[in-house]
């Protein structure tokens, strides 16, 4: 049997007074060892966890190998990967 590999995501954007809008998204990728794997900026004026779940769903288009664990601190991008 095949030794999952594990990949963590991080996601967010940013936010600024007066409007406290969410702008400027970003994720990253990490493998195991803390490599950086892929990196996404300016994905637009979206809400922190919808640019960590576009993360989860980059791993899961763009590595092909399996079993794979996808490990984020985004319970909302866990929950909505899982559905």
């Amino acid at each position: 049997m095949k030794k999952a590999k594990i990949y963590y995501v991080d996601g967010g954007a940013f936010v600024s007074p007066p409007t406290y809008i969410f702008h400027n998204a970003y994720f990253s990728v990490l493998d195991n060892k803390g490599k950086l794997i892929h990196f996404e900026k300016d994905l637009g004026n979206m809400w922190s966890g919808l640019a960590e779940f576009m993360a989860i769903k980059w791993v899961i288009e763009n590595i092909k190998y399996r079993p794979l664990t996808i490990t984020s601190d985004c319970t909302t991008a866990i929950a909505w990967a899982r559905k």
